[in-house]
């Protein structure tokens, strides 16, 4: 994965000489998945990566800020400065950085809790194949107090119910 915490303000990436991303916006962190990028073979995701160091992976990033002459929030900047107007700033201006993730991951994670109905959804975007998702519940003390598990899978779904009775697997 590849992250910015951000550009200003139309941001684009390509690796290896693929597209893996667009952006807009200049204050926002986002994230490109560039497994495929760097390895258009087909061999494994990580094919690329366990060259070593005669691996080469060439990232270029294009960033553009119409400044004044767009419609985007742009505080005091204008391309001609002078008066109470500063110079136009663009380009990166926060940390970029490349993390290596597995395979199967968790890609995203929302918990639902209904205090009236006493259940609990998780939505979890599971990126990978095969494997389980475990869901534990605890109490305030820490005592499990439910738990499910369902198949890595599309559409795949557990509605834990209240104490006592059984999960409904969809």
């Amino acid at each position: 994965l590849l992250h910015f915490e951000a550009a200003d303000f139309a941001c684009a990436c390509c690796v290896n000489g693929q597209v893996v991303g667009t952006h807009e916006g200049a204050y926002l962190p986002f994230i490109f998945d560039i497994t495929e990028a760097l390895n258009p073979s087909g061999d494994g995701p990580s094919a690329a990566l366990d060259a070593g160091d005669r691996a080469e992976m060439v990232v270029a990033v294009a960033v553009r800020d119409p400044s004044d002459e767009g419609t985007q929030l742009r505080g005091k900047q204008r391309l001609e400065r002078g008066g109470i107007w500063y110079s136009a700033q663009s380009g990166l201006w926060q940390p970029v950085w490349m993390e290596v993730v597995p395979a199967r991951r968790i890609e995203r994670l929302a918990l639902h809790p209904d205090g009236v109905t006493g259940r609990l959804v998780a939505d979890v975007d599971v990126r990978g194949d095969g494997g389980l998702v475990r869901l534990y519940v605890s109490d305030g003390a820490g005592a499990q107090v439910g738990s499910a598990a369902v198949p890595a899978e599309a559409g795949a779904a557990v509605s834990e119910p209240a104490a006592g009775e059984e999960p409904v697997r969809r």
